[in-house]
């Protein structure tokens, strides 16, 4: 944990850094996306209270990375593998979802909102005990709070859930994929509908200005 708390200190804050140093964080950090403790430490430093917005953007977009390319097995056999419990699994959505909820009422979160999106997009693709059906209904309740922040941290979930279901990057069942596209164009209506609700309200709230 220490060693990726660096490597991070090191990419985020080159000014502060000695020569060389620079570059040797970040091959660390390429390596790091897909070694056997990216999953681990990734969650253990997004949880960390004293977690550094840096950490979190590159924490989220790890899981990502992570959750694009593995293959949830009972057994691990191969680099790819990831042996999750369906608590895990659980537990790992309840981090992404509270995250979300934070960051989307930061005026300087967008950029790790769309890291932390994208990772529950594919979380929501891959993770085979949370059922197709229940997927956008989650997701908008557990992010929509009335306010305008939460319904754009919900737009953003819904339209990274879009774009992942068909991303070829995204390593998949076929017959998984198919049933997330499926419940996602059948809400097609209740997203625009969303959607729309958000843009109405921040053109409400300039005219008020």
């Amino acid at each position: 944990m220490e060693e990726l708390r660096r490597a991070l200190y090191i990419m985020y804050n080159p000014g502060e850094v000695v020569a060389g140093e620079h570059r040797a964080a970040d091959l660390f950090l390429q390596k790091f996306l897909f070694s056997t403790e990216c999953w681990v430490l990734s969650l253990a430093l997004l949880r960390a209270g004293d977690a550094t917005p840096a950490e979190h953007l590159f924490c989220a977009r790890a899981l990502h990375v992570r959750l694009r390319c593995s293959v949830a097995k009972a057994e691990k056999r191969q680099a790819s593998h990831e042996v999750m419990t369906d608590a895990e699994w659980a537990e790992t959505r309840h981090v992404l979802v509270t995250l979300a909820q934070h960051w989307c009422s930061r005026a300087d979160g967008h950029a790790v909102l769309t890291q932390l999106s994208g990772a529950l997009a594919a979380l929501a693709c891959k993770m085979d005990s949370w059922h197709t059906r229940e997927v956008v209904p989650f997701l908008h309740s557990a992010l929509s709070g009335g306010g305008l922040e939460s319904t754009l941290a919900t737009a953003s979930v819904l339209s990274a859930l879009a774009e992942e279901v068909v991303n070829k990057a995204l390593s998949i069942r076929p017959d998984r994929r198919a049933q997330v596209k499926a419940e996602l164009q059948a809400v097609t209506v209740d997203v625009v509908r969303l959607l729309d609700h958000f843009w109405g309200g921040i053109s409400a709230n300039e005219h008020l200005r």
